[in-house]
Formats: structure tokens, sequence, C-alpha cells
């Protein structure tokens, strides 16, 4: 396509022009989030839970809680399932006083 002198002037002129302010305020800010959230990022009050085998090659479930910096050893998948459970619920009540749980 052939453009006349005054639209390849128009287009050039366009080309030089600077990423409109709104495009650039928006990734700006995304930026910003991004990097605040990766500093501030607080560790998970989650319980962590793992299977695991001992060197005798038994197996076994390790449970972390983040909370009371507790780590368990469980025999079997039903025990740690109850005390999960358990978890769930102190956390739960705890909460419905804003008591730390």
């Amino acid at each position: 396509m052939m453009r006349t002198f005054q639209q390849q002037r128009n287009y050039e002129r366009l080309e030089q022009l600077p990423p409109q302010l709104d495009q650039l305020t928006a990734s700006s800010f995304r930026w910003i989030w991004e990097v605040l959230s990766n500093l501030w990022q607080l560790p998970s009050s989650e319980p962590k839970v793992r299977q695991k085998m001992d060197s005798s090659g038994t197996l076994y479930w390790q449970a972390y809680d983040p909370l009371h910096h507790l780590t368990i050893r469980f025999e079997d998948e039903q025990a740690v399932m109850e005390w999960l459970d358990r978890q769930i619920y102190r956390r739960s009540r705890a909460n419905l006083w804003n008591i730390d749980g």
C-alpha cells in the first residue's frame, strides 16, 4: 500500500508517541503489587502434611503445625485425618471469639 507524504509523516509521528498513561499506570501498579506481595508474603498458617519413609523402609506421615511450631509423626493416614479435623475445628472456634488458635 502506497502512502501519501502526509500519511507517512502522521504514521511516523504516531510511532514516536510514548505509551498511553493508563497502560503505563496499570503495568506499574501490577509490578508494584508483585514486588510488595513477594516482600510481605506471610507464611501460611495451614498445617503441612507429607508422607515419608524412615531408614527401615516404613512409611509414615509427618505433619507440621506452623502456628504452634510442632512436628508430629503419624503411623497411618486415618490418624493424620483426625488430627487435621481437630486442628480445623480448634481454629474455627478460636476465630469465632477473635482469639488466636
